[in-house]
């Protein structure tokens, strides 16, 4: 699978590359940080 995300504000967007055009795909929320990484999870609601 072919795609990019967006960070913006917190929130995560995923989309998904097709030969036409993108779908919006997957998004999540920032949770946290450690080891000099941000960590999001799935399923917050959040679509931005």
């Amino acid at each position: 699978m072919d795609g990019y995300g967006t960070v913006r504000g917190g929130a995560y967007q995923e989309y998904q590359t097709t030969a036409v055009s993108c779908l919006k795909g997957d998004a999540a929320e920032r949770t946290g940080h450690g080891g000099g990484a941000y960590q999001y999870a799935k399923g917050s609601g959040r679509t931005g």
